[in-house]
Order: C-alpha cells, then structure tokens, then sequence
C-alpha cells in the first residue's frame, strides 16, 4: 500500500493526520455514447480545464444537497454520483428536505430510488467525507438520453483517466477558484449569479494514490464537481473507474471513490435501495 503524503489533509485546517484520503472533504463536490476523447491541448496532468464536448456530454445535473455531478450508466435508468450530494447531513438518510432531480440541459428527469449505503457514516472524526464509502446510484424513473459511461469491475491496463465535473465560473469566464478549501464560501459567493461549466482533469493512472479502499488523484476540482465521473477511455467505449468524492486543503488532489462500491451497492439493491417520496416543490427549500 502507498503511503499517503502528509499534505492530503482534511479540507477544514492545513494540519496533519494519519486518516489520511479519509479526512478529505468536498461538502456539497439512448444514444450511443461517442467514446469521450482527451484533448490534444491537455498537455498537463493535473490541470483542470474547460471539458471537451465529448467530455461534457457524458456529465449531468444532480440537484440535491447542494449542486453535484453525476453520470448515466449506458444501457440502464442508472446515474452514477457521490452518496453525500443525497445524504441529509443531520440524519444521514436520503433527504426529503429538497427536491432531489437529475437534470441534462434545460430538462428534468425524476428518481425513483436511491441505491446507498445509509448504515455507516460518510463523516470521519474530523467531519470530512470518507471516499471509500461515498457512491451512490440514483434509479431514473426513465433513462437519461444521451451518452453515458460504462460500468464494469476491471483496472487492468488502465494508463490515463479523466474526471469531470461541474466547476464555478467568475465574470470573466474563468474558473472561480479559492486559494484553498477554507475559502470556498467566497468563490461561491462571488459566482452565485454566474455560470457553471463543464470542466475536466486528466490524470496519469500511474500516478494514483491507493489507500485503504479509495483512491487519491492528481487533481483539485472544488464542489460541484462531486460525484462527477472518472473515465479511462478505451476503444469500446467509457469506462466508469470511480467517482469524484473529495478534496485535499490546498486544492491539488481529489478522493476517489472505487466503481466497486457502486458494484457492491448493486450486488445487494434489495438492502441498499431507498424509495423517496417526491416533495412539494419549493424553489427556496434548503436544508436546515
């Protein structure tokens, strides 16, 4: 096993721990599918710029506990994302305080049920996001159209990958970014009424961290970004190797939740699913 470098901290305070990948944060981050292609201006790993189309195109909505990402599964009513864009902070159970949807472009499409394990906390001690446990599938009650990504149980000769996610934008077009994780509200606050884009990240495969059962890459896309995709692009298509979970303090490295979380949540629905009961909708809901 890797050792976790010392500056994968916790999201909250630049100091130390040995939880490590565990103590990262991010707090609310039928077509056939073309096979998303990385960019030929992607010189740099690591550097997160505005997604390709392609790219874009396998990327939707997830409107819950915040703004969040997430991917249609192909061939399924599935959609990939991140447990803790669903997950009432205070209860731990799918909330029923916000209207949970999945949007593509300007349409809705409805969930019928969240696949996820509420049974353990996603909190470590020090109240950042466990990446080995944070995935989650929503049941559409109809598939989303349009490319989506692969889901199969296999690392083998895996040399590149891309996350994507949605990412703020300032008034100049540019990514609206704090200089790290404690200044996220201001970043916020000061894209409110702007934009958010597609933006992706490529990273070497190589270049992954292994910690106990998640992962850590090589780049430091900020909420809205959970539950985003991470791809390897193959020539039959786009395979799901994990999830956007978290963030490290100073904004250089994302936790990563495996896809065989998302696989032992579908080897066992019948525990694992819950029914939600659509609310009233009330555009000014939010969670107390």
């Amino acid at each position: 096993m890797n050792h976790v470098p010392d500056d994968v901290a916790t999201g909250r305070s630049p100091r130390r721990t040995t939880t490590g990948i565990l103590a990262m944060v991010i707090t609310g981050l039928t077509a056939a599918a073309a096979a998303v292609a990385f960019s030929a201006h992607d010189a740099e790993p690591g550097a997160i710029r505005r997604a390709t189309p392609d790219e874009a195109a396998v990327l939707v909505l997830v409107r819950g506990v915040g703004l969040c990402s997430g991917a249609p599964i192909s061939g399924t009513n599935l959609v990939a994302t991140a447990a803790h864009c669903l997950l009432d902070p205070n209860t731990g159970k799918v909330s029923d305080r916000v209207d949970l949807r999945v949007e593509r472009g300007d349409v809705r499409y409805d969930i019928e049920s969240v696949i996820v394990d509420t049974s353990v906390s996603l909190r470590d001690g020090d109240g950042g996001v466990r990446p080995d446990r944070d995935g989650a599938l929503l049941v559409m009650r109809e598939p989303v159209p349009g490319p989506g990504v692969d889901l199969v149980d296999t690392w083998d000769r895996i040399e590149d990958v891309v996350i994507v996610g949605y990412q703020p934008v300032g008034a100049n077009g540019t990514f609206s970014r704090p200089a790290t994780y404690q200044g996220r509200r201001a970043a916020d606050d000061a894209s409110i009424l702007l934009a958010r884009t597609a933006a992706a990240c490529r990273a070497r495969w190589k270049d992954a961290i292994r910690s106990d059962r998640a992962l850590v890459l090589p780049c430091g896309m900020i909420p809205g970004a959970s539950g985003g995709p991470v791809i390897e692009h193959g020539k039959d298509g786009n395979r799901l190797v994990g999830i956007l979970s978290s963030v490290n303090y100073d904004l250089t490295r994302n936790g990563i939740t495996p896809v065989n979380v998302l696989l032992g949540l579908l080897a066992d629905t019948d525990r694992y699913t819950n029914t939600i009961e659509k609310p009233v909708y009330n555009p000014d809901a939010r969670l107390r």
